[in-house]
């Protein structure tokens, strides 16, 4: 005699109806939809205390018959929740223990899909990154096949926070690009994966230097957010939406989503995310030429980032400052400012070569121009070699243009020929963008 396979919850209802020649809406009765019916048989609903006694009296059995099951599957869904948890905090080697622990249980209730998803991260937490990746692609095959869209989105997601965090952007934002064509594919995509992958993506694209691209995607971002109760992540989107509205040129719109930003952190009660934002508003309007609004605010960041420690940051607030002073005509007091930047900035730093940016500029102006290039190359060495390529490119313009102002064609061709190099690697990069763009 073959021992009978254990029944998941979903299985026992569907035979007992099936045996009692129940339809699914006849077991509904009007007290819940057929179709949760035809959810909770499949497992991918659990149901209710009051939907089970309901359930068990249509089908003739005791309420006992159906919380066994019913426990277990809470059981294991709490065991996913603290997987996750372990994951979040980094810890793989006990995630991988829990999600062995799960997996030997004689009925899973958690889809073997997720599982095997989250022992991929465990494994890359882990160091086994190859075993990790080829785990990732055996997922996002299983997913496609099932066509199971969220586990898609969720396995894509995974593997552009791999390569986003090893600098692999253009393929990380393809990767971001298949989790939000999966999302596109589901008819009630969760908000919180979709404003994640639209962020991810944006993200990615600001950082090769393509903020054209990013603004659509953190606008959907916002647009979503709008409505949410999670007013941290919409504070943190009205944040990145001012910045990437400074870098294509657009300073109105991004002081209003600067100042809607500071509003929010004030009434978050974030002081560090608070200070940022008002370092940004500071930018945005030192850019559009509000000086006096500007060094209104710059005393108390000062104050404010010495408090927190937060010395790197401390290093930008006082290159503001020096920037208001030197658009309001005060060389002499820019070039304190720059004294205490100095005190501060750690070398080769991308922080390091803005306040050397803004040396060369006061250099320039008092006509020690010898000294202003070398200023100015220095800097573009440190952006060049942090790969910040918008901050490079508007370097590298300035150079050319006082390489020509000199008449220095050696050094004026050198700076061309490096632009160059420059534009083909961010044009490289666009194409990639493009790509990733249409397949959606």
């Amino acid at each position: 005699m073959t021992k009978e396979h254990p029944q998941t919850l979903g299985a026992k209802i569907r035979a007992l109806r099936v045996a009692k020649g129940l339809t699914q809406g006849e077991l509904a009765q009007g007290d819940v939809t057929p179709g949760l019916i035809s959810q909770i048989e499949s497992d991918r609903v659990a149901p209710s205390l009051r939907v089970a006694a309901m359930i068990a009296k249509q089908l003739g059995v005791s309420e006992d018959y159906l919380v066994p099951d019913m426990e277990e599957r809470s059981r294991q869904s709490q065991a996913l929740r603290d997987i996750r948890e372990r994951l979040h905090a980094g810890d793989g080697a006990q995630a991988e223990q829990m999600i062995c622990d799960l997996q030997r249980s004689d009925i899973l209730y958690v889809q073997a899909l997720e599982l095997r998803l989250e022992f991929a991260f465990a494994r890359e937490l882990q160091g086994f990154v190859d075993q990790a990746l080829t785990i990732y692609e055996e997922v996002a095959l299983d997913a496609m096949i099932a066509r199971d869209h969220l586990v898609g989105a969720n396995c894509s997601n995974r593997q552009g926070d791999y390569y986003e965090r090893i600098g692999q952007l253009s393929r990380a934002f393809y990767c971001y690009s298949q989790g939000l064509d999966h999302l596109s594919k589901m008819t009630t995509p969760p908000t919180s994966l979709l404003v994640y992958t639209y962020r991810s993506m944006a993200i990615c694209a600001y950082r090769m230097g393509d903020s054209t691209t990013a603004v659509p995607l953190a606008t959907e971002c916002y647009q979503l957010l709008q409505d949410s109760v999670q007013h941290q992540d919409f504070a943190e989107i009205c944040h990145f939406l001012s910045v990437l509205l400074m870098d294509v040129g657009d300073k109105e719109n991004a002081l209003k989503f600067a100042s809607l930003a500071v509003r929010l952190y004030r009434v978050l009660g974030r002081s560090e995310a608070l200070t940022d934002a008002m370092m940004n508003e500071v930018i945005v309007h030192r850019s559009l030429g509000n000086f006096r609004d500007a060094m209104k605010s710059i005393s108390a960041l000062i104050t404010d980032y010495y408090d927190q420690g937060r010395l790197t940051r401390l290093t930008n607030a006082w290159t503001e400052r020096a920037l208001c002073e030197v658009g309001r005509g005060m060389n002499d007091d820019a070039e304190r400012s720059l004294e205490r930047c100095f005190s501060w900035a750690e070398p080769d730093t991308p922080e390091y070569a803005e306040a050397l940016r803004v040396r060369a500029q006061l250099q320039w102006l008092k006509g020690d121009r010898e000294t202003a290039l070398l200023s100015y190359e220095e800097a573009l060495g440190t952006l060049l070699k942090h790969h910040l390529i918008s901050e490079s490119r508007e370097l590298l313009q300035t150079l050319i243009d006082r390489y020509r102002e000199i008449r220095d064609h050696k050094n004026y061709q050198a700076c061309l020929k490096k632009k160059v190099q420059l534009e083909t690697k961010r044009n490289r990069q666009l194409r990639t963008l493009a790509l990733s763009t249409a397949t959606r």
